[in-house]
Protein backbone atom coordinates (compact mmCIF):
# COMPACT_ATOMS: atom_id res chain seq x y z
CA UNK A 1 0.00 0.00 0.00
CA UNK A 2 1.03 3.42 -0.59
CA UNK A 3 0.60 6.69 1.18
CA UNK A 4 -0.39 9.99 -0.27
CA UNK A 5 3.37 10.92 0.26
CA UNK A 6 4.96 8.14 -1.72
CA UNK A 7 6.06 5.87 0.96
CA UNK A 8 5.12 2.82 1.45
CA UNK A 9 2.73 1.57 4.20
CA UNK A 10 3.88 -1.92 5.45
CA UNK A 11 1.83 -5.11 5.45
CA UNK A 12 2.64 -8.30 6.86
CA UNK A 13 6.01 -9.20 5.53
CA UNK A 14 8.82 -11.63 6.95
CA UNK A 15 11.19 -10.13 9.64
CA UNK A 16 11.42 -6.58 8.53
CA UNK A 17 7.97 -5.20 10.06
CA UNK A 18 8.49 -7.33 13.36
CA UNK A 19 9.20 -4.36 14.78
CA UNK A 20 6.31 -1.77 14.41
CA UNK A 21 7.63 1.70 13.33
CA UNK A 22 7.90 4.19 15.84
CA UNK A 23 4.46 6.14 17.29
CA UNK A 24 4.69 9.45 16.02
CA UNK A 25 3.50 11.85 19.31
CA UNK A 26 0.30 13.00 16.87
CA UNK A 27 -1.41 9.92 15.13
CA UNK A 28 -3.59 11.63 12.81
CA UNK A 29 -4.55 9.24 9.45
CA UNK A 30 -7.11 7.22 7.55
CA UNK A 31 -7.18 4.49 5.00
CA UNK A 32 -8.98 4.40 2.49
CA UNK A 33 -10.01 1.79 -0.20
CA UNK A 34 -10.00 -0.73 2.51
CA UNK A 35 -12.22 -3.55 2.79
CA UNK A 36 -13.36 -3.47 6.55
CA UNK A 37 -14.45 -6.57 8.52
CA UNK A 38 -15.63 -5.66 11.94
CA UNK A 39 -17.90 -7.23 15.05
CA UNK A 40 -19.39 -3.57 15.91
CA UNK A 41 -22.36 -1.71 14.08
CA UNK A 42 -20.00 -0.84 11.29
CA UNK A 43 -20.14 -4.45 9.83
CA UNK A 44 -18.71 -5.41 6.85
CA UNK A 45 -18.01 -2.47 3.96
CA UNK A 46 -16.29 -3.68 0.72
CA UNK A 47 -14.31 -0.32 0.29
CA UNK A 48 -14.67 1.64 3.59
CA UNK A 49 -12.84 4.30 5.25
CA UNK A 50 -11.20 4.36 8.72
CA UNK A 51 -10.13 7.83 10.47
CA UNK A 52 -7.66 7.85 13.19
CA UNK A 53 -7.19 10.61 15.28
CA UNK A 54 -4.78 10.51 18.56
CA UNK A 55 -4.67 7.20 18.30
CA UNK A 56 -8.29 6.19 18.35
CA UNK A 57 -10.71 5.36 16.07
CA UNK A 58 -12.69 8.36 15.27
CA UNK A 59 -15.33 7.24 12.36
CA UNK A 60 -15.23 3.85 9.97
CA UNK A 61 -17.70 3.42 7.29
CA UNK A 62 -18.48 3.72 3.80
CA UNK A 63 -19.33 7.20 3.18
CA UNK A 64 -16.42 9.01 5.38
CA UNK A 65 -15.26 12.26 4.69
CA UNK A 66 -11.47 12.39 5.14
CA UNK A 67 -10.60 16.16 6.00
CA UNK A 68 -8.13 17.60 4.01
CA UNK A 69 -4.47 17.84 4.50
CA UNK A 70 -5.25 14.51 6.65
CA UNK A 71 -2.23 11.68 5.58
CA UNK A 72 -3.70 9.19 3.83
CA UNK A 73 -3.12 5.59 3.51
CA UNK A 74 -4.59 3.60 0.57
CA UNK A 75 -5.19 0.19 1.83
CA UNK A 76 -6.24 -0.71 -2.32
CA UNK A 77 -8.79 -3.22 -1.18
CA UNK A 78 -6.58 -4.95 1.25
CA UNK A 79 -9.15 -5.87 4.49
CA UNK A 80 -8.55 -3.78 7.64
CA UNK A 81 -9.78 -5.34 11.08
CA UNK A 82 -9.66 -4.60 14.94
CA UNK A 83 -6.63 -6.22 16.46
CA UNK A 84 -7.35 -9.72 17.55
CA UNK A 85 -7.80 -10.87 21.15
CA UNK A 86 -5.35 -14.13 21.89
CA UNK A 87 -7.17 -15.95 24.74
CA UNK A 88 -5.83 -19.22 26.87
CA UNK A 89 -2.25 -18.62 25.49
CA UNK A 90 1.47 -18.36 27.28
CA UNK A 91 2.40 -15.10 25.46
CA UNK A 92 5.60 -13.95 27.29
CA UNK A 93 5.87 -16.74 30.04
CA UNK A 94 7.13 -19.25 27.75
CA UNK A 95 9.61 -19.27 25.17
CA UNK A 96 10.45 -22.80 24.07
CA UNK A 97 7.89 -25.73 25.83
CA UNK A 98 11.06 -28.50 26.47
CA UNK A 99 13.35 -25.98 28.27
CA UNK A 100 12.79 -25.36 31.98
CA UNK A 101 14.37 -22.20 32.76
CA UNK A 102 12.19 -20.32 29.88
CA UNK A 103 9.42 -22.08 31.08
CA UNK A 104 7.16 -19.53 33.89
CA UNK A 105 3.38 -20.06 33.45
CA UNK A 106 2.99 -22.79 36.44
CA UNK A 107 4.82 -24.04 39.56
CA UNK A 108 5.17 -26.66 41.53
CA UNK A 109 5.55 -24.88 44.95
CA UNK A 110 3.35 -27.01 47.30
CA UNK A 111 2.02 -23.56 48.50
CA UNK A 112 1.37 -21.58 45.83
CA UNK A 113 -1.97 -22.25 43.84
CA UNK A 114 -4.72 -19.49 43.53
CA UNK A 115 -2.25 -17.06 44.87
CA UNK A 116 -0.03 -17.99 41.50
CA UNK A 117 0.57 -14.60 40.13
CA UNK A 118 1.51 -14.81 35.99
CA UNK A 119 1.94 -11.00 35.64
CA UNK A 120 5.31 -11.37 37.60
CA UNK A 121 6.76 -14.03 35.18
CA UNK A 122 6.18 -11.93 31.89
CA UNK A 123 9.05 -11.29 29.37
CA UNK A 124 8.07 -8.28 27.24
CA UNK A 125 11.58 -9.49 25.24
CA UNK A 126 10.16 -12.92 24.22
CA UNK A 127 10.43 -13.35 20.27
CA UNK A 128 7.27 -14.90 20.26
CA UNK A 129 5.26 -11.55 20.76
CA UNK A 130 6.21 -9.79 17.44
CA UNK A 131 5.60 -13.02 15.83
CA UNK A 132 1.87 -13.16 17.44
CA UNK A 133 1.94 -9.15 16.46
CA UNK A 134 2.71 -10.22 12.55
CA UNK A 135 -0.86 -11.98 12.77
CA UNK A 136 -2.92 -9.21 14.04
CA UNK A 137 -3.29 -9.93 17.25
CA UNK A 138 -3.07 -6.52 19.50
CA UNK A 139 -3.68 -8.30 23.11
CA UNK A 140 -3.72 -12.10 24.83
CA UNK A 141 -4.85 -12.83 27.96
CA UNK A 142 -2.18 -15.26 29.38
CA UNK A 143 -3.22 -18.37 31.41
CA UNK A 144 -1.29 -20.13 34.18
CA UNK A 145 -1.13 -23.65 34.27
CA UNK A 146 -0.19 -26.50 36.05
CA UNK A 147 2.66 -28.48 36.90
CA UNK A 148 1.85 -32.21 37.37
CA UNK A 149 5.62 -33.25 37.73
CA UNK A 150 4.41 -33.90 41.56
CA UNK A 151 1.53 -36.39 41.60
CA UNK A 152 1.40 -36.24 45.47
CA UNK A 153 0.42 -32.35 44.78
CA UNK A 154 -3.32 -31.54 45.03
CA UNK A 155 -4.08 -28.51 44.60
CA UNK A 156 -7.08 -27.16 42.47
CA UNK A 157 -6.15 -24.03 40.78
CA UNK A 158 -3.96 -23.06 38.29
CA UNK A 159 -3.71 -19.16 39.14
CA UNK A 160 -4.67 -15.70 38.10
CA UNK A 161 -4.68 -14.42 34.32
CA UNK A 162 -3.29 -11.34 33.15
CA UNK A 163 -4.19 -9.19 30.04
CA UNK A 164 -1.54 -8.59 27.80
CA UNK A 165 -0.63 -5.94 25.00
CA UNK A 166 1.53 -6.83 22.41
CA UNK A 167 2.58 -3.33 21.57
CA UNK A 168 6.45 -2.50 21.49
CA UNK A 169 8.14 -1.94 24.80
CA UNK A 170 8.54 -3.12 28.38
CA UNK A 171 5.51 -2.19 29.77
CA UNK A 172 3.32 -5.21 27.74
CA UNK A 173 0.93 -6.34 31.13
CA UNK A 174 -2.27 -4.14 30.59
CA UNK A 175 -4.43 -5.77 33.37
CA UNK A 176 -3.16 -8.12 36.40
CA UNK A 177 -5.80 -10.81 37.87
CA UNK A 178 -8.75 -10.56 34.77
CA UNK A 179 -9.52 -14.00 36.18
CA UNK A 180 -9.04 -17.43 37.99
CA UNK A 181 -7.99 -20.72 36.33
CA UNK A 182 -9.65 -24.15 37.15
CA UNK A 183 -9.59 -27.19 35.32
CA UNK A 184 -12.16 -29.73 36.15
CA UNK A 185 -13.50 -33.36 34.77
CA UNK A 186 -11.04 -36.06 34.19
CA UNK A 187 -7.61 -34.00 34.26
CA UNK A 188 -9.01 -31.81 37.72
CA UNK A 189 -10.16 -35.38 39.53
CA UNK A 190 -6.67 -36.76 38.95
CA UNK A 191 -5.50 -33.76 41.00
CA UNK A 192 -7.77 -33.83 43.62
CA UNK A 193 -8.72 -37.38 45.06
CA UNK A 194 -8.67 -39.08 41.44
CA UNK A 195 -12.91 -38.76 41.12
CA UNK A 196 -15.01 -35.84 39.73
CA UNK A 197 -17.10 -36.43 43.30
CA UNK A 198 -14.06 -35.76 45.58
CA UNK A 199 -13.07 -32.84 43.64
CA UNK A 200 -16.57 -30.97 43.71
CA UNK A 201 -16.49 -31.77 46.98
CA UNK A 202 -13.28 -30.20 48.13
CA UNK A 203 -14.17 -26.69 45.70
CA UNK A 204 -17.04 -26.50 48.00
CA UNK A 205 -15.07 -26.91 51.27
CA UNK A 206 -12.12 -24.65 49.82
CA UNK A 207 -15.09 -21.87 49.22
CA UNK A 208 -16.80 -21.94 52.23
CA UNK A 209 -13.66 -22.04 54.11
CA UNK A 210 -12.47 -18.40 51.94
CA UNK A 211 -15.52 -17.26 53.20
CA UNK A 212 -14.73 -17.27 56.72
CA UNK A 213 -12.69 -15.25 59.20
CA UNK A 214 -8.66 -15.82 58.16
CA UNK A 215 -6.67 -18.15 60.25
CA UNK A 216 -3.37 -19.75 60.60
CA UNK A 217 -3.50 -22.85 58.79
CA UNK A 218 -5.65 -24.47 55.82
CA UNK A 219 -6.26 -27.89 55.07
CA UNK A 220 -6.00 -28.92 51.68
CA UNK A 221 -2.29 -27.81 51.26
CA UNK A 222 -3.99 -23.98 50.90
CA UNK A 223 -1.72 -20.83 52.03
CA UNK A 224 -3.34 -17.70 53.34
CA UNK A 225 -2.33 -16.04 50.22
CA UNK A 226 -4.39 -18.69 48.44
CA UNK A 227 -7.31 -18.20 50.06
CA UNK A 228 -6.97 -14.22 49.77
CA UNK A 229 -6.74 -14.77 45.98
CA UNK A 230 -10.25 -16.15 46.25
CA UNK A 231 -12.14 -13.35 48.02
CA UNK A 232 -12.45 -11.67 44.51
CA UNK A 233 -13.87 -14.72 42.73
CA UNK A 234 -16.59 -15.25 45.64
CA UNK A 235 -17.28 -11.57 45.59
CA UNK A 236 -18.31 -11.90 42.18
CA UNK A 237 -15.28 -9.28 41.24
CA UNK A 238 -12.84 -12.21 39.69
CA UNK A 239 -14.36 -14.62 37.04
CA UNK A 240 -13.80 -18.27 37.60
CA UNK A 241 -12.16 -19.50 34.01
CA UNK A 242 -13.33 -23.32 34.28
CA UNK A 243 -11.70 -26.06 31.87
CA UNK A 244 -14.34 -28.65 31.35
CA UNK A 245 -15.46 -30.93 28.55
CA UNK A 246 -18.58 -33.47 29.24
CA UNK A 247 -22.25 -32.00 29.63
CA UNK A 248 -22.30 -33.65 32.94
CA UNK A 249 -19.66 -31.42 34.73
CA UNK A 250 -20.99 -28.33 32.85
CA UNK A 251 -23.91 -29.28 35.07
CA UNK A 252 -22.41 -29.27 38.24
CA UNK A 253 -19.41 -25.91 37.54
CA UNK A 254 -23.38 -24.21 36.76
CA UNK A 255 -24.68 -25.33 39.69
CA UNK A 256 -21.53 -24.47 42.09
CA UNK A 257 -21.79 -20.83 40.08
CA UNK A 258 -25.49 -21.07 41.29
CA UNK A 259 -24.84 -21.77 45.02
CA UNK A 260 -21.78 -19.39 45.26
CA UNK A 261 -23.18 -16.99 43.21
CA UNK A 262 -19.58 -16.93 41.05
CA UNK A 263 -18.96 -15.26 37.28
CA UNK A 264 -18.26 -18.48 35.17
CA UNK A 265 -16.23 -18.66 32.00
CA UNK A 266 -16.76 -22.08 30.35
CA UNK A 267 -13.37 -23.06 28.56
CA UNK A 268 -12.91 -26.43 26.24
CA UNK A 269 -16.45 -26.92 26.79
CA UNK A 270 -17.05 -29.61 23.49
CA UNK A 271 -20.92 -30.76 25.44
CA UNK A 272 -21.75 -27.16 25.96
CA UNK A 273 -24.72 -27.70 23.17
CA UNK A 274 -25.76 -30.43 24.85
CA UNK A 275 -26.41 -27.71 28.03
CA UNK A 276 -26.80 -24.76 26.29
CA UNK A 277 -30.66 -23.90 27.25
CA UNK A 278 -29.08 -24.20 30.73
CA UNK A 279 -26.05 -21.99 30.40
CA UNK A 280 -28.26 -19.20 28.62
CA UNK A 281 -30.21 -19.24 32.02
CA UNK A 282 -27.40 -19.34 34.05
CA UNK A 283 -26.85 -15.12 33.69
CA UNK A 284 -23.15 -16.02 35.86
CA UNK A 285 -22.37 -18.09 32.97
CA UNK A 286 -21.14 -16.53 30.30
CA UNK A 287 -17.68 -14.76 29.20
CA UNK A 288 -16.72 -11.30 30.73
CA UNK A 289 -14.29 -9.91 28.90
CA UNK A 290 -12.24 -6.96 29.85
CA UNK A 291 -12.60 -3.36 28.21
CA UNK A 292 -9.84 -3.17 25.90
CA UNK A 293 -8.49 0.17 24.18
CA UNK A 294 -6.07 0.14 21.35
CA UNK A 295 -5.42 2.54 17.83
CA UNK A 296 -6.88 -0.56 15.48
CA UNK A 297 -10.01 -1.13 17.00
CA UNK A 298 -13.35 -0.21 15.61
CA UNK A 299 -15.25 0.92 18.56
CA UNK A 300 -16.05 -2.23 20.08
CA UNK A 301 -14.12 -4.33 21.79
CA UNK A 302 -13.09 -7.72 20.17
CA UNK A 303 -14.04 -10.45 21.95
CA UNK A 304 -12.50 -14.21 20.89
CA UNK A 305 -14.53 -17.29 21.83
CA UNK A 306 -11.57 -19.98 22.00
CA UNK A 307 -13.43 -23.32 21.53
CA UNK A 308 -17.03 -22.92 20.68
CA UNK A 309 -19.53 -25.20 19.74
CA UNK A 310 -22.40 -25.88 17.55
CA UNK A 311 -25.42 -24.78 18.98
CA UNK A 312 -27.40 -26.78 16.60
CA UNK A 313 -25.82 -30.37 17.52
CA UNK A 314 -22.64 -30.46 16.43
CA UNK A 315 -19.97 -31.10 19.02
CA UNK A 316 -16.89 -30.29 16.59
CA UNK A 317 -14.10 -27.80 17.97
CA UNK A 318 -13.67 -24.19 15.86
CA UNK A 319 -12.81 -21.06 16.24
CA UNK A 320 -15.22 -18.02 16.38
CA UNK A 321 -13.66 -14.35 15.73
CA UNK A 322 -16.70 -12.56 15.73
CA UNK A 323 -18.14 -10.80 18.18
CA UNK A 324 -22.71 -12.17 18.92
CA UNK A 325 -25.23 -9.57 19.99
CA UNK A 326 -28.08 -12.34 19.81
CA UNK A 327 -29.12 -13.91 23.30
CA UNK A 328 -27.13 -15.87 25.16
CA UNK A 329 -26.26 -19.64 23.92
CA UNK A 330 -23.13 -21.49 23.96
CA UNK A 331 -21.03 -18.86 21.78
CA UNK A 332 -21.15 -16.53 24.93
CA UNK A 333 -19.48 -18.94 26.68
CA UNK A 334 -15.48 -19.33 26.29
Amino acid sequence: MRCNDGSRFSRLSPWPSLRPPPRPQRRLFAITNAHLVTPGPVGEVENGTVIVRDGRIAAAGAAIVVPSGMRIVDARGATVTPGFVAVNTALGLVEVNSVGGSVDNRTHNSGISASFDVQYGLNPDSTLIPIARLGGITHAVVMPDYDDSDQERELPFAGKAALITLGEGAAILHRSGVAMMLELGEDGAARIGGSRAAEFVQLRQIFDLARQPPRDEYPFELSQADVAALKPVLEGTMPLIVVVHRAADIRQVLRLARDYKLKIILSGAEEAWRVADEIAAAKSARAHQPDLEHPVELRHAWRVAPECVDPQGGGGRYRDWRERRRPPRTRDAL
